[in-house]
């Protein structure tokens, strides 16, 4: 009963969701822990995540900046991404508890954590891709933890008995009212996986008819942007084979990559975003070359602009297809070189060198493979 007592005043907010996880197996046994726990699912679900006292927010930041740190300072490169990032919670989780003590503008640290470990901590995330392809840096923010942390605490309520805990707390966790936490639950941020999840593969199937809308396409000159959606935007969620990338790939190939877009550029990298990571969790070298195909057409298309940045992203999802690292290094190069012939500024430049010396400085074996790109780079950098 103190040691939760201590949680829910001082503990850090991983730990406060591992809490209440531990917290619904005991309360048959310590109902007096059943305040503790009520109070750690009602703080975090009330939680306004874009307050500048957020807890969510400090956690994420915290987290960026260690695994950035980690990173920038080369260690735990030789072991799996999961254990990096153990670590890392680990370290973010011990800072929080600590802060939260003091009287340190939480806001501005926050921004100063990002900014100081940002690009390393993205670099490294999007270079991890190719060891577990199902976790992308965009899913650490205070809302995908919020999710995530909302989606366990009612995972973990299944488990609780009808004869077990209070009304409340079972209304809490197993209730359909507004303020139960079934009612907080989105698809599919909710279902999304965790940075300690990136090669573990859904057990959920992909709904047959997402595979239909593939197949009934067969015989169209153009390809609708919604008979794609389902699957990018299932990737994550369902368990996602070889069989969808190839059909995903055959439509792709019979309308010579001529994809049915609206106006918005937020679309069509939507749709690149979502194919590279369909090739990507399905280990699809084809499908990673057919996205490569896709974002030089959408890119030639009139109206359309992508930045460099993006580019990147595409590129670099789209190559966790090879697990293999000479296969990977080659994809990646490839990418940067043609990235690196478009016409952008030197600005952009600059940018774009900046983000490809860090990623050479995680994997020094890609060196060869993008030195073309580095040297185009440089010589538009130059013009600043």
């Amino acid at each position: 009963m103190t040691a939760y007592e201590w949680l829910a005043d001082r503990g850090d907010r991983f730990s406060q969701i591992a809490g209440v996880e531990i917290g619904i197996r005991l309360i048959a046994t310590h109902p007096g822990i059943e305040t503790s726990v009520i109070r750690m699912i009602e703080e975090m679900r009330d939680e306004d995540v874009t307050a500048g006292d957020s807890r969510f927010t400090l956690s994420a930041s915290l987290f960026v900046l260690v695994d950035g740190e980690l990173s920038r300072r080369s260690l735990m490169l030789d072991e799996p991404p999961y254990w990096r990032r153990l670590a890392a919670l680990a370290q973010a989780a011990m800072f929080e508890r600590e802060l939260v003590l003091t009287h340190v503008q939480i806001e501005s640290f926050m921004q100063w954590a990002t900014m100081g470990r940002g690009s390393d901590f993205f670099v490294q995330a999007l270079a991890d891709l190719r060891i577990e392809p199902r976790w992308l840096p965009d899913f650490m923010s205070p809302e995908r933890l919020k999710d995530e942390a909302i989606s366990r605490m009612v995972a973990a309520g299944d488990r609780l008995k009808d004869n077990e805990g209070s009304e409340k707390l079972r209304a809490l966790l197993k209730g359909t009212g507004p303020d139960d936490l079934r009612a907080r639950v989105k698809f599919p941020m909710s279902f999304l996986p965790g940075p300690l999840e990136g090669k573990i593969v859904p057990a959920l199937e992909l709904p047959g008819e997402l595979v239909d809308d593939l197949r009934g396409e067969k015989d169209a000159e153009i390809l609708s942007s919604q008979s794609l959606a389902g699957l990018v935007n299932s990737a994550l969620v369902f368990r996602i084979t070889e069989e969808h990338s190839r059909l995903a790939g055959e439509a792709l190939r019979k309308v010579r990559h001529q994809v049915a877009l609206g106006s918005s550029d937020g679309e069509s990298f939507s749709v690149l975003i979502g194919l590279a990571t369909v090739a990507a969790v399905t280990r699809a070298p084809e499908l990673a070359k057919d996205v490569r195909i896709l974002a030089r057409v959408l890119r030639r298309r009139l109206g359309t602009h992508f930045n460099v940045d993006d580019l990147m992203r595409v590129g670099l999802i789209a190559s966790a297809a090879n697990p293999q690292l000479k296969f990977w290094c080659e994809s990646v190069g490839i990418w940067f070189v043609e990235i690196a012939q478009e016409e952008m500024s030197a600005e952009d430049a600059v940018g774009l060198r900046h983000y490809l010396q860090k990623l050479c400085g995680v994997v020094p074996d890609l060196w060869p493979y993008v030195g073309k790109a580095d040297a185009a780079l440089a010589a538009v950098a130059q013009a600043a």
